[in-house]
């Protein structure tokens, strides 16, 4: 929704399924409210939950050139 309260997207999740150990959607599809037909799709093939992250990666040198 946008600041005067109008419908701008909307995200619909589908294709439920177990993965990392969870049942999450899969897909996921982003559809602009003005914009019939048009859309975004996001597939999750694999996902792992609470990796660990070395600290080192939130540096300000690392958060200025984007950690890889």
């Amino acid at each position: 929704y946008d600041e005067h309260g109008r419908l701008v997207r909307a995200l619909h999740f589908e294709d439920v399924r177990e993965l990392g150990g969870r049942r999450i959607p899969t897909r996921w599809v982003m559809q602009p409210a003005d914009e019939p037909g048009k859309q975004t799709v996001l597939i999750i093939q694999s996902i792992t939950f609470n990796p660990v992250i070395p600290a080192s990666v939130f540096t300000r040198q690392n958060l200025r050139r984007g950690a890889r």
